[in-house]
This record gives C-alpha cells, structure tokens and sequence, in this order.
C-alpha cells in the first residue's frame, strides 16, 4: 500500500511539472500579418479584427474589416505556427503565410488617387496577370490587351467609359466566372449608350423562366413528383419522383440555397438571392448547415427511389454554387472513396501542387444505373458534379457539354469601389483532364442550343411529346432491368 502512494505522488509530482513547463512553451499567435498564398490577398488579424488587402506587385488596397469573432464565416482555422496559418471552407483548404509587416504602398490612398481611371485601368490588369489562370484556355494575348486599351484611358477618362472598356475586355474571355460590378447609375448608362441592337441578334423567341421548363418535365414525367426546398425561382430547388417504367428522376436546380432562412415567399429572383446571402453572410456555420441540409434532402429521395431500376439526375438547369454541396450530393451514388478531381491554384507563374478532392459514401447510397443530364447551362459547381462523376461506373451523361466554367470566383475590389471577379483554380478529373472553356463532354449528345433561353424553350415547346434527353434515359435504365 505504502509503494502504491508513493509512485501515486511521483505521478502526481511529474504531471504538475510537466504541465508547469508546458505552460512556459510559447504558443503560436494568430495575431499579425497572413498573405494567402495564391490569391492576391493579406489579412491583418488584431485582437479584435481582421483587415483584408487586395494586392498585386503594383497596388495594396484595402478590401474590408470584419470582427475577429466573425472568423468562421471566411473558414476554419485548421492550425497556426508561427509561419503559417492554415484554414478550411467547405473543400478548400488555404495557406497564409506571416509577413513581418505590410507592403509600402498600403498607405492610406488619397480620394483623387482611388477614383484615377488610369490607376483603376492598372490594377485591373495586373489583377489578372498575376491571378487569371486561363489565358491560353481562352485564347487570350494579355500583353497585347494592355497595348490596345492602356491608350484609351487617361485622367480624364469618364467613369461610363471606363466600365464600357472594361467591359468589352471581359467579353473577350467568354468567361461566366469574370463579373464586373458598378453602382447603378454607371450600369445604367451603359445600358443607353449599348442599346442599340443588331437586328440579326434579337431573338424572337419568348422567354421561357426556368421555373416554367422544370415544373413541365416534372409533370410530364412523374405523377406524384415531391418538391424540397426554395431558390430564387420558387420552389422545387430539388425535387424527385418516380416514372411509370420505375425510373427513378431527381431534379437538382442549384447547388446552393439549400440552409433554409425562412425568407418570405414574396420575395423572388435577386431580392431573395439578395437577403439569403445577406443572411448566410453573418453565419459562421452557413457552409456547414448548406451542406447538411443538402444531405438531408437526399437521403429521403434515395430512400424514397431505392427500389427503382436506375435514376435520372437533370443539372441541365443548375448554374452552380457551392462544391461541397455538388459532392454531398454526389456522396450518394458512391460505393467506395472515389476521386472526385483535383485542383491547384495559378500562383502567377506556376501552379501550386494540386490538392485531390475525394468522394465518400454516404449513409444513404444507390449503388444502381444513373444517368446525368447536363446542357451548356449546366455550370460552375454543377459542372463540378459532373466531373466528379466520371470516376463513377455507374453514371452515363445525356445532354450536350456544360458550360466549362469550373474555378472558384477570385473577388476582387477595384480603387474606386467597383468589384470584380476573376477565375483563378483549376479543376482536373480523375484522369487529370482539363475541361475549362470547352465542358465535360457527354456519352449521349443532345443538340441543345448554346443560349439557355433558346435550350429552355426548345425543350418547353416539344415536352408534350416528350424531352428526348429523358426519354434515352429513360430507355436505357428501363434496359438495364433485364440487361444487369
């Protein structure tokens, strides 16, 4: 007894100590001056706040400040040392490297220096030159753009001139991921002095909403079809049911706005995009929740399809959203852990070692035929689906080849307060294909027009008689009944 209490006490005496020198070891501090490896950015991190800088060699400029307890909404702090700081958000994970202090020209920039176009033209351009990561994908000679617009702009460049050039060079990338923002008033002045329209160009063609083209197929194709969840349409964000040969059909309309926030049903289209992201932007666990939700979802439409011969997913109508919940979606119709894709980032002149991203299966999974419908409207993170999906044995793609817009949207700020966006990620498949500006190809072509209206209307005008790219599928999985 007495040899047990005294090795009890050295216990006791080795753990105090112990727990006394590593109460001296100094620990990292998250404090200090972090620049994102890759993506044109620093944040200062203080005590209380986080202030974010856009920079290229040329310019710092300063973005925004947020409260430090707000971190969560940016990502996840996976580890800090004291040269690197690592964070998650969704599948991305980032790598800020300390800086002892920041660059010279962060210096607070006079009003007269921020509204210069001259300046804002400059940055701009050194934007993408150190951040845009498909010049060659789009054919694009940079350094003769700079030769051609640079002498367009003076100091005496009005503000609507400068969003007219600007604008026109975006519209050479063909890039749905380059966005440019300005107040109202600048946008509507483009709006007059670009109005006048080229006789040959004005379709005549009625606008078909995609709200009006996917609730048709649901009708044509399922009698009881359920209806999950609400987007800037309406509802229907996803939706399932079965077919009458006991094909399985799940229509998945954005892969975003799943966390529901209980926004009132009268507001529609970009009021409702509007406040959903106002909400979800002061929500640390928004991406969490989002891909919950989406989980959720799906897990009642497998249940509710489990028996039937293979199932139909239609993205021919998804522009996108987040890839976390692409793969979560996706997670169901994986038996094992599957390479999804990978991706690396242009780091100005290479790119980073690329990053893969896996599938994993879900609780819930169908193991059975699915084919996937995708069309050129088909884009961003639901393109991301389908890429993802061409590692899977089961999956066959109907349709035509989506759009090939598959990188993160880079947000950037201009000096005069307009914003921006550039692409600067690629996304390889499994077999480290690269299908930026081209699209994930199909199995089964569909000659669907380029221009989403013109596809919506297409199908809409002939769905009574029936959409070609269902039916095909429709006959293959009914197929695949008595041909396992």
């Amino acid at each position: 007894m007495i040899y047990r209490k005294f090795i009890l006490f050295i216990i006791v005496i080795c753990l105090t100590s112990c727990q006394q020198k590593s109460s001296k070891i100094r620990q990292p501090v998250l404090q200090g001056i972090w620049k994102k490896h890759g993506y044109g950015q620093i944040i200062q991190i203080s005590k209380s706040n986080i202030d974010f800088y856009d920079i290229t060699q040329k310019s710092c400029l300063p973005v925004k400040t947020v409260s430090l307890k707000n971190i969560r909404e940016f990502g996840e702090i996976v580890s800090v040392t004291d040269d690197t700081l690592l964070m998650k958000s969704g599948i991305n994970r980032y790598q800020f490297i300390r800086l002892k202090a920041l660059p010279k020209f962060c210096n607070i920039h006079s009003e007269k220096a921020l509204k210069n176009p001259v300046y804002n033209f400059e940055v701009f351009w050194n934007t993408f030159n150190e951040n845009y990561a498909f010049f060659g994908k789009r054919k694009i000679k940079w350094d003769q753009i700079y030769r051609d617009y640079r002498p367009k702009i003076s100091e005496q460049t009005t503000d609507q001139e400068l969003y007219n050039l600007l604008n026109e060079i975006i519209g050479k990338f063909k890039d749905g991921h380059i966005t440019l923002d300005a107040p109202k008033s600048v946008v509507e002045g483009k709006a007059k002095d670009g109005g006048k329209e080229d006789g040959n160009s004005v379709s005549k063609i009625p606008e078909v909403s995609p709200l009006k083209l996917r609730n048709a197929i649901l009708q044509r194709y399922l009698t009881a079809p359920n209806f999950s969840g609400r987007d800037l349409y309406g509802k229907g964000l996803l939706s399932w049911g079965i077919t009458k040969e006991n094909v399985g059909y799940i229509q998945i309309n954005w892969m975003l706005f799943f966390r529901d926030y209980k926004i009132a049903d009268s507001l529609k289209g970009d009021d409702y995009a509007g406040l959903y992201f106002q909400k979800a932007t002061g929500n640390p666990l928004h991406m969490i929740e989002e891909v919950e939700q989406a989980r959720k979802i799906m897990d009642r439409a497998i249940m509710a399809l489990k028996d039937v011969n293979g199932i139909i997913l239609d993205i021919r109508l998804n522009g996108g959203g987040y890839d976390a919940v692409a793969l979560e979606i996706l997670n169901h119709f994986a038996s094992k852990k599957t390479l999804a894709f990978s991706k690396q980032t242009w780091l100005g002149t290479k790119f980073s070692e690329p990053v893969p991203i896996y599938l994993s299966p879900s609780k819930k999974i169908f193991s059975g035929p699915v084919a996937l419908l995708t069309s050129h409207s088909t884009a961003s993170a639901a393109e991301i689906m389908a890429m993802a999906s061409m590692g899977l044995k089961n999956f066959i793609r109907i349709g035509s080849s989506t759009e090939g817009i598959f990188s993160d949207m880079l947000e950037k700020k201009l000096p005069n307060g307009w914003s921006f966006s550039l692409s600067n990620e690629v996304y390889m498949n499994s077999s480290d294909e690269n299908f930026e500006n081209t699209g994930i190809p199909t199995n089964i072509q569909m000659f669907y027009p380029n221009e989403g209206n013109k596809f919506r209307y297409s199908v809409l005008k002939n769905i009574r008689e029936g959409d070609p790219a269902v039916d095909s599928a429709i006959s293959l999985l009914y197929a695949s009944k008595t041909n396992p």
